[in-house]
């Protein structure tokens, strides 16, 4: 599980330092999200089905945020805040 979690957080720095030095386009809100997961905050499972809610959103005319759909994520999964 260590080795894992090590793994994804250094996947997220790769991404970041890409992102600055590239110039790859991710939002800040994604990068916001990226950093989350990485601190542990949210899981990375989490973070994808998040990512699935915003676009099919986006795919329908709908914008809303990754908090926004993070929060139906986590209503799906019967957490409660």
């Amino acid at each position: 599980m260590h080795q894992k979690k090590v793994s994804i957080s250094e996947a997220i720095d790769t991404a970041i330092r890409s992102n600055q030095m590239e110039g790859l386009g991710l939002s800040q809100e994604a990068l916001a999200i990226l950093k989350r997961v990485k601190n542990g905050e949210i899981t990375l499972d989490e973070f994808e089905r998040a990512a699935v809610v915003k676009y099919t959103a986006f795919s329908k005319n709908k914008n809303i945020s990754y908090e926004q759909a993070l929060i139906k994520v986590r209503e799906e999964k019967g957490y409660t805040w």
